[in-house]
């Protein structure tokens, strides 16, 4: 996966933050300490693959979820955390996350999931988006023999949406680096 992801990252250089690029060891080390502290928390099944081109809504305005063909099983902010990144324009996320992330954490309650602490989920949230990362940069670095997972296009956004999370959340800071 590494040479997919180095690959992947020279590939997204435009929109990688030139920060990002000089913490290239840190970032992965963020994603092994992230996976460490995750594996520590309660598990739950998870789509694994959280994007937005994975959503759909019915005719009734309810959103779906498809593609499950990636599940396994983890924390909870890796998904919530691929799905933040990855959905909305960096201003919208910015924006409405604290609020987002109140109203799953009422949902999840309400659903019988149980309470989750505030402060213990914003930093499982910031801690959990190195793993999108890493995903979409091994998607832009595939080789010539890999199949086209995504277009280019959606690949370069998705990275430049994750990237500024990362940055935004202090995602670093969050996993003690």
């Amino acid at each position: 996966m590494a040479d997919r992801t180095t690959a992947g990252l020279e590939r997204a250089r435009a929109v990688v933050p030139r920060g990002l690029h000089a913490r290239r060891e840190d970032l992965r080390e963020g994603m092994r300490r992230s996976m460490r502290v995750a594996s520590e928390r309660p598990h739950t099944y998870l789509h694994g693959d959280l994007h937005i081109a994975n959503t759909y809504l019915t005719a009734d305005g309810k959103v779906g979820v498809a593609d499950w063909h990636v599940g396994l099983k983890g924390s909870w902010a890796f998904d919530y955390a691929y799905l933040m990144a990855t959905a909305l324009e960096v201003e919208e996320r910015r924006a409405s996350e604290h609020e987002l992330l109140d109203f799953y954490l009422e949902q999840l309650e309400a659903a019988g999931g149980g309470r989750l602490p505030r402060q213990e989920a914003w930093a499982a949230y910031r801690q959990a988006t190195f793993y999108p990362y890493f995903a979409w940069l091994y998607t832009l670095g595939r080789s010539r023999l890999q199949p086209r997972f995504q277009p280019e296009e959606v690949s370069l956004t998705l990275i430049e949406r994750i990237a500024a999370a990362i940055d935004d959340l202090d995602s670093f800071g969050a996993i003690g680096l």
